[in-house]
């Protein structure tokens, strides 16, 4: 029970803004070191991938697809800033 006490969360260091308005994965000198090692296109191969899940998704019934992955990552994030935590908790 311990485990997923608001407290708990409350202890944890606090996501930093920033990560909210990047929206970035990589940063640009980390996707440089990843193309350059890559034997394929990795711009064609995220193409590929992204039209691959979002297909998969949709055909087991995830409506909406791959855009399912920001909201739940929204709340993730939201979950463990304490968002969904009231101080009374």
């Amino acid at each position: 029970k311990d485990s997923v006490s608001p407290e708990r969360y409350r202890q944890q260091p606090k996501i930093d803004a920033q990560v909210y308005k990047d929206d970035v994965f990589l940063a640009e000198e980390a996707w440089k070191k990843v193309e350059a090692s890559s034997p394929l296109d990795t711009e064609k191969f995220d193409e590929v991938t992204d039209v691959l899940a979002d297909n998969s998704m949709k055909f087991y019934g995830v409506s909406d697809g791959i855009a399912s992955y920001d909201r739940v990552t929204d709340l993730l994030l939201q979950y463990y800033d304490g968002i969904l935590y009231t101080e009374d908790d």
